[in-house]
């Protein structure tokens, strides 16, 4: 992805993924821990150009979240305080 937002970062209860470049297909949601475990799996589909998650399940600290579609991924980083 070449434009792709993540925000609010840091985060307490949820974070929101914005890209233009969204289809209408379901994207992969995958957040590891710094240590590389994996922590949360997700896949929905976006609304409009925007996915929601939910993290309030996660622990204080860094993470880092791996959003993919079909063949285009990246990774980004983030706080959970």
């Amino acid at each position: 992805y070449q434009q792709i937002s993540l925000y609010p970062n840091p985060s307490k209860d949820e974070i929101l993924i914005a890209s233009l470049e969204f289809s209408d297909r379901p994207v992969q949601l995958k957040i590891y821990s710094t240590d590389g475990k994996l922590v949360l799996f997700n896949q929905q589909k976006p609304i409009g150009n925007q996915l929601q998650l939910n993290i309030c399940g996660l622990q204080n600290g860094m993470y880092f979240i791996t959003i993919q579609q079909e063949d285009q991924f990246t990774t980004l980083r983030f706080l959970k305080n």
